[in-house]
């Protein structure tokens, strides 16, 4: 089995967690060796950019350390619809944050990137090109201010 396979496994069992720290020592005792956040980290990104493959994800939390009410915010979710698991308050609560985050990050990604198209404009000297990045810099626009509305209605269910 691939290591980055073990360590989904390991992760699933693993959750529900609080914070990556909690993550890495349940999954180090699984595993009979030392794993870092750092491996949490790639771990996580594993799961959710292979999720239907694996058959489960983990859906974005908040970022930061835990505070209270954060307990469990890392908890696997299956793809198939899961008679025993109930998304209850707690759950949407953590998915609502992790989605504000999510969408406040491509938010703020968009805007830098309209920044720096807009420097590439002035520097560029084919006019096809200047057209193409124009077009890209109001498409990104849109994205970034979309995204901020997406986000402020996400924060308005967390709150």
């Amino acid at each position: 089995m691939p290591a980055m396979d073990a360590w989904a496994d390991s992760l699933y069992d693993a959750l529900p967690a609080s914070t990556y720290e909690e993550i890495a020592a349940k999954m180090s005792e699984a595993l009979g060796r030392r794993v870092n956040v750092t491996i949490v980290a790639m771990t996580l990104h594993y799961v959710r950019g292979n999720a239907e493959d694996l058959g489960w994800t983990v859906p974005y939390t908040k970022h930061g350390p835990a505070v209270e009410g954060d307990e469990e915010r890392f908890f696997a979710l299956d793809l198939e619809r899961d008679p025993n698991f109930v998304m209850d308050e707690e759950h949407q609560r953590h998915v609502n944050n992790g989605s504000h985050n999510t969408i406040q990050t491509i938010a703020t990604h968009a805007e830098n990137l309209v920044v720096m198209l807009a420097a590439c404009v002035l520097h560029e000297r084919l006019r096809v090109r200047k057209d193409f990045l124009n077009d890209l810099q109001d498409d990104l626009g849109y994205v970034a201010r979309k995204s901020r509305r997406m986000a402020n209605q996400f924060n308005d269910k967390a709150a």
